[in-house]
């Protein structure tokens, strides 16, 4: 089963929205498997963050890193921006 967070446009960076990916990975014992920058019902700026359910090993939740480019999107600063998850 997947959860589906909605993070704020207003991120300030990438280190930010990798850090509060890496705390919601630990809080939900769940993998981050998919960001998306879209609008909401409400027509404001969200990342969705899909975190998918993890069975594994509990020391591999909170490690994941977040770069720019790549298939993924976020908004930084309000700005839609294109980045990877590893």
């Amino acid at each position: 089963m997947s959860t589906i967070k909605n993070l704020a446009a207003t991120m300030s960076s990438l280190s930010q929205l990798q850090g509060t990916c890496n705390t919601l990975e630990l809080q939900l014992f769940s993998k981050l498997s998919k960001l998306d920058a879209v609008l909401n019902s409400e027509g404001e700026k969200v990342t969705e963050a899909t975190f998918d359910d993890f069975n594994g090993d509990p020391n591999k939740l909170g490690k994941l890193k977040i770069t720019e480019g790549g298939s993924e999107s976020a908004w930084i600063k309000e700005v839609k921006t294109n980045v990877s998850i590893s």
